[in-house]
């Protein structure tokens, strides 16, 4: 590889180590062929096993940085709204443009009247909320949406039932299970970490059942799942009930878990057995919503207690909500499916066989590195 005093030398090719920055979680390894300023290949892990490699979309990386329809300098709307006509204008210009429309609606109506409504996308870091949102406070603030479009619900569950955001098995932990349930979850198209489809492929070679719960017979269901249960968009949480129902009534709750380190287990109890006057969330009712059979949603928490669930892996379907659903209803819906994966890991015995109490260093429950479903 050329030396760094090479870099602009008319002709010389210089490889230049770099990451995905896609906001899918992998932060895969690339590798830039630069030649006169120009991108001319792009390469992915080529060192020993196992490679983080990247997929094609971050191997098209190069097409995206040369695109001719790529946003390189401000643009302003100068024909009716939809019909695509802009004109180019300097930074100064651009700059001037919005510092004087901020300063003109403070005056007019407050500061509470800038309402910010931010993304990062890719490359968070840069082009992330902190570096506006720090502006806007010296400017005197600003209205802000409340929670995070990207991960609420997950966040919601995991603060509301753990106390903590801190929850989940590390990949090669995945190898200690006795079954693997990806529910909602495309790691084969979506990555969520770099390694994720060799530890995967690795369980599934060693023979570990893994479940695979979507609509969808997506990509990772055909290259790791040993079962696919396909289940109606937006009806995980009846499901999920159904499976909390089966463990209680066939006695294969963690008592002593549950006794020492929860609250709240007998009212989930009395609700999921009808007591209260709601149905008794049977498999029998569940599959008259979810279209998954009873028989199946019986025998997903395993009948033999040796064979619990060792670890769960999720990320949040995008499911599709009714047509006319209210946005904010699908919202709470996709808060309460991520909080009731997290109360039966809670409150349930599904951590791998050896798991150790609250404050051990083997500790597999909430609280520490822990399983999450």
């Amino acid at each position: 590889m050329p030396r760094h005093s090479d870099a602009d030398v008319p002709g010389v090719t210089r490889v230049i180590p770099s990451g995905c920055c896609h906001d899918c979680g992998g932060r895969c390894v690339l590798r830039f062929h630069v030649r006169d300023g120009v991108i001319v290949r792009t390469e992915s892990d080529t060192g020993a096993e196992p490679q983080l490699r990247a997929c094609l979309r971050g191997r098209a990386y190069r097409q995206r940085a040369h695109s001719p329809n790529r946003l390189k300098y401000p643009m302003r709307r100068v024909g009716a709204r939809g019909t695509g006509e802009f004109e180019r204008i300097s930074w100064d210009e651009a700059l001037d443009a919005v510092a004087g429309a901020l300063k003109s609606v403070k005056e007019e109506h407050g500061s509470p009247s800038i309402f910010y409504l931010g993304g990062s996308g890719n490359q968070g870091i840069l082009h992330g909320n902190a570096p506006v949102s720090r502006l806007l406070i010296e400017f005197g603030g600003y209205t802000h949406v409340w929670g995070s479009v990207s991960y609420e619900g997950a966040m919601y569950a995991s603060m509301a039932t753990f106390g903590s955001i801190n929850t989940g098995h590390s990949r090669e932990d995945h190898l200690n299970s006795k079954r693997i349930i990806i529910w909602g979850w495309n790691p084969a198209d979506t990555i969520w970490d770099p390694g994720t489809a060799n530890y995967l492929a690795e369980a599934r070679d060693l023979g570990i059942p893994i479940t695979s719960v979507d609509p969808r017979y997506t990509n990772s269901t055909a290259a790791y799942a040993t079962e696919w249960i396909p289940i109606r968009p937006g009806t995980d949480t009846a499901m999920l009930l159904a499976m909390a129902h089966t463990i209680i009534t066939e006695g294969l709750a963690d008592d002593d878990y549950i006794a020492r380190y929860t609250v709240g287990f007998e009212a989930f109890r009395d609700h999921q057995l009808g007591t209260g006057g709601s149905p008794p969330r049977t498999p029998e009712w569940a599959a008259g919503v979810c279209g998954v059979p009873a028989d199946v949603i019986r025998h997903r928490p395993s009948r033999r207690p040796d064979q619990r669930l060792g670890a769960g892996t999720l990320r949040q379907r995008r499911t599709v909500p009714p047509r006319r659903q209210h946005p904010l209803r699908h919202h709470r819906q996709r808060r309460r499916t991520r909080r009731l994966r997290r109360w039966l890991h809670a409150r349930l015995p599904i951590a791998h066989p050896g798991a150790a109490p609250p404050g051990d260093a083997k500790h597999r429950r909430p609280g520490g590195r822990g399983a999450s479903l």
